[in-house]
C-alpha cells in the first residue's frame, strides 16, 4: 500500500454522496490496501476503512472489482 494511493482513495470517498459508488478493480484495490482482494488481511483492511469512513464495501469476485459506496451524506463534511 502506498500512502499516496490511500490518501487519494480517502479524498475520493470523502466526496461520495448518497447512493454514489466508487468501483476499484483488483489493481487499484491492491495499490490502496497492499494485497490482492482475495487476501483476508486486505479484505479486513478494506472493511475497516469502510466502517471508519461511513461507507459500504461490496466485493464482487466474479467481476473482479470492489465497490465503496455511501448510503447517506458524509456527516463529517456537511458544514
Amino acid at each position: 500500500m502506498t500512502a499516496t494511493a490511500f490518501d487519494n482513495l480517502l479524498a475520493l470517498t470523502d466526496r461520495l454522496g448518497p447512493n454514489m459508488w466508487l468501483k476499484l478493480d483488483w489493481v487499484a484495490f491492491e495499490r490502496c490496501f497492499g494485497a490482492d482482494p482475495n487476501s483476508k488481511a486486505a479484505r479486513e483492511a478494506a472493511i475497516a476503512f469502510a466502517e471508519h469512513n461511513h461507507l459500504i464495501v461490496h466485493f464482487d469476485d466474479r467481476k473482479e472489482f470492489v465497490e465503496l459506496g455511501r448510503p447517506h451524506f458524509n456527516r463529517d463534511n456537511d458544514a
